[in-house]
């Protein structure tokens, strides 16, 4: 689903009118360790990041290769329930 910037796609992932999304760090960061409102589920960097340790890397979370560019984490709704995990898995090695 196309968004206008960032800040509109994790509006929704927030709202849990999309399962996840892959945003620039800098401005989800905020939204997984301040409010903990999202949830990381990857970081699309081929180690862990220092500033997220827990989080794997979209290869430990099973997905072949680094598919985004630095600095991205993936993050969805903290409070949402069920498989987006493996559907997450899915559809990246899918693309």
């Amino acid at each position: 689903m196309p968004f206008k910037g960032t800040p509109e796609a994790l509006n929704e992932a927030m709202a849990g009118r999309i399962d996840w999304f892959f945003a620039p760090m800098v401005s989800a960061l905020p939204l997984i360790t301040g409010a903990a409102q999202l949830q990381a589920l990857a970081v699309g960097t081929a180690k862990r990041s220092d500033v997220l340790p827990q989080v794997p890397t979209t290869v430990e979370a099973g997905v072949p290769a680094p598919s985004t560019c630095s600095g991205s984490a993936c993050s969805r709704r903290r409070r949402r329930r069920g498989r987006s995990s493996t559907r997450l898995h899915d559809e990246v090695a899918r693309s």
